[in-house]
């Protein structure tokens, strides 16, 4: 497979997922340093997706984004969820953003 072909079908589904989830973080709404986070951990440590590829890593986050179980963090609120502050973590299971209804697919 074409390393570069790989990376920008990757990059363009980065970008989808942007789109629909919006470019700003759900705890805080900073705009810079952003990441995707998993708000319900399912990987086991070994297969956990910050090992994968960037490729895989998107489809994996096309794949959460579909179960309702992405949201987009600073890397600050990230790291606050990930030593267990979850007080400023607003997740997007049981509800639908109205943007995301009208954003395309990233898939």
């Amino acid at each position: 497979m074409n390393p570069h072909r790989t990376t920008a079908f990757a990059i363009r589904k980065r970008d989808a997922i942007f789109e629909v989830l919006g470019a700003k973080c759900a705890a805080c709404g900073v705009a810079k340093n952003l990441e995707f986070d998993v708000i319900v951990p399912q990987a086991e440590p070994k297969s956990h997706h910050a090992n994968f590829s960037f490729a895989q890593r998107m489809i994996f986050y096309c794949r959460q984004l579909s179960a309702g179980n992405l949201q987009v963090l600073c890397s600050a609120c990230n790291s606050r969820k990930h030593r267990g502050c979850t007080r400023f973590i607003t997740p997007l299971i049981g509800r639908q953003p109205s943007h995301r209804n009208t954003a395309p697919q990233p898939f």
